[in-house]
């Protein structure tokens, strides 16, 4: 069974710090399957005008991080800049944007670490030895999947891979607030 869900985003939602409007957008389940997510992958429909298409483009990087951050934020994941190759001239020949749970953890090796006489355990679990400190943290790269890719043509950046199906669920409408795109510092 696939998990999409309906919800209309404006460019005034999308740009509010607080998601107290979004609070009462109706979720709908169905079942069919969209661009290429197979049935055990979630997904949510944004309104077209903030989706992503093969053959869209633009015209610098940072206007596609832009527009798939936001794209993300209406979904309810986060992104994370993967991989960028250039030409030898400068031009960007290609740039690869992720959901941030992409990828998998592995464990961080650290060289002769040992327990001495000195050294403490905070009350989280964190071993502190000396100046240096390994910090527990929770497991967040998944494998998942979902990502955009454009190509840099005659100037323009054009989508030529795009991919939304997640094998992690999404954010909640209620709880979006508290995703890293949608937070902003009041300086």
């Amino acid at each position: 069974m696939v998990h999409i869900f309906d919800l209309n985003v404006t460019d005034m939602q999308i740009e509010e710090t607080d998601n107290d409007a979004l609070a009462g957008v109706p979720e709908k389940e169905f079942t069919e399957v969209l661009q290429g997510v197979a049935s055990d992958e979630f997904c949510r429909i944004v309104e077209s005008q903030f989706t992503p298409y093969i053959g869209q483009k633009f015209l610098d990087v940072e206007e596609v991080v832009e527009f798939y951050k936001m794209y993300a934020l209406a979904c309810g994941f986060d992104v994370r800049r993967y991989t960028t190759k250039k030409w030898r001239d400068g031009m960007v020949k290609s740039k690869l944007l992720v959901c941030n749970r992409q990828g998998r953890n592995y464990a961080k090796k650290v060289k002769n670490l040992k327990v001495v006489e000195g050294s403490t355990a905070s009350q989280d679990g964190d071993m502190i030895l000396g100046e240096k400190s390994i910090r527990k943290t929770k497991v967040r790269r998944i494998g998942c999947q979902a990502m955009i890719r454009v190509s840099g043509v005659k100037g323009l950046l054009l989508v030529d891979r795009f991919r939304t199906g997640h094998n992690h669920e999404l954010v909640d409408v209620k709880d979006r607030q508290f995703q890293k795109l949608a937070r902003r510092e009041n300086v």
